[in-house]
C-alpha cells in the first residue's frame, strides 16, 4: 500500500506506527553503518528514505491533532531504545530555535528532506573519519550544491553555494581514495553544520 493510500485513512495510531518504525530503522541503519556492515550507497539511500518517511508521518500526525514529538519520544522511551535513531531525527529537525517547519514541508518535502539527509550523511562520514574519503565526500557535496542551487529564493552568489563549490573544486583534484586530513575534516564538519542551520532558516522564511 502506497503512502498516499495510507494517508487517506486518517488514523493517528497508524501514523504513530510509521514514525516509530522509521526511528527504529534509522537506529539500526546508523549502527550498521558505524560498524561497517553496510556500504555508503545503501546507507545514503536508506537514510534519505527514512527521514522522508519520518517527516511525512509527523506532518500527518500534526495535521490530525495536537501531536507533540517530545511527548511521543518520552511515552515510548525512544531515546533509551533507539538513541542513534533519535539522534539522526533531532539533527534533521534542528537544534535550538531554528527548526524546519513541518507545514512548509508539505510543499517542498523531497528537496528539504534530501538536503537534510545528505547533510547528515556528510557529517556521519566526517565523524567516522575512516570513511571520510574523497570518493564519498565529493558526490555528497555535488548533491548539496544541486539541491540548493534550485531551491526557492537561492541566488547564484549565495555564500553557502560558494563554500560548497570551493570544497568541490579542492577535493576533486585529489585521488578518489584519499582520506581527508583531520584538519580538513574539522573544517568541513564545522561548515556543514552551518550549511544545515542556514538551510533550516531558508525553509523557515518560506513559511512566513
Amino acid at each position: 500500500m502506497s503512502y498516499k493510500e495510507r494517508s487517506m485513512k486518517s488514523d493517528p495510531l497508524e501514523y504513530e506506527g510509521e514514525l516509530y518504525a522509521a526511528i527504529a530503522t534509522l537506529d539500526r541503519l546508523a549502527t550498521d553503518f558505524a560498524d561497517g556492515n553496510i556500504d555508503d550507497t545503501f546507507y545514503r539511500k536508506q537514510l534519505q528514505a527514512l527521514i522522508r518517511e519520518a517527516y511525512k508521518a509527523r506532518i500527518s500526525l500534526e495535521k490530525e491533532g495536537n501531536f507533540q514529538m517530545e511527548e511521543f519520544i518520552k511515552k515510548n522511551k525512544l531515546e533509551e531504545k533507539f538513541p542513534r535513531g533519535i539522534e539522526k531525527l533531532k539533527l534533521a529537525e534542528g537544534k535550538g530555535a531554528v527548526v524546519i517547519p513541518y507545514q512548509e514541508l508539505r510543499r517542498i518535502p523531497r528537496k528539504a528532506t534530501d538536503f537534510v539527509a545528505t547533510s547528515i550523511n556528510l557529517l556521519d562520514h566526517l565523524s567516522l573519519k575512516s570513511v571520510a574519503k574523497v570518493e564519498y565526500i565529493v558526490p555528497m557535496l555535488d548533491e548539496l550544491h544541486r539541491i540548493l542551487e534550485s531551491f526557492p529564493g537561492v541566488k547564484p552568489d549565495y555564500w553557502v553555494l560558494e563554500e560548497i563549490n570551493s570544497w568541490r573544486v579542492i577535493l576533486s583534484q585529489e585521488e578518489p581514495s584519499k582520506l581527508l586530513s583531520d584538519s580538513d575534516i574539522e573544517k568541513l564538519a564545522f561548515q556543514a553544520e552551518r550549511w544545515l542551520g542556514e538551510f533550516r532558516g531558508l525553509v523557515s522564511k518560506l513559511a512566513e
